[in-house]
């Protein structure tokens, strides 16, 4: 996949990611209580832990966002004679 993720830009990332996040939440329950029956978790912490889950996921989704928004900005110098920018690209 890391050919593809590579070239999706930050939107397209965002995109992604907050669905994860929107089917934690319609799902925490359902997943909560699997969860304590798989390893015995009290369910009020598996409740924690989807929520949880849920909110980092919307989390990348805003900083993906974020990055994307930020890319090719305008890098400060103490020299007008010369101009910068800010380029990331994803590594790995």
């Amino acid at each position: 996949a890391f050919p593809a993720w590579r070239d999706a830009g930050g939107r397209e990332r965002a995109r992604y990611l907050a669905a994860i996040a929107e089917k934690l939440q319609d799902r925490a329950e359902e997943l909560a209580r699997l969860s304590s029956r798989n390893n015995g978790k009290p369910l009020g912490e598996a409740r924690i832990d989807m929520a949880d889950a849920a909110a980092c996921f919307a989390y990348y989704a805003e900083q993906a966002i974020a990055l994307q928004d930020r890319q090719d900005a305008d890098v400060a110098l103490p020299d007008d004679g010369f101009h910068a920018r800010l380029r990331q690209e994803p590594a790995g």
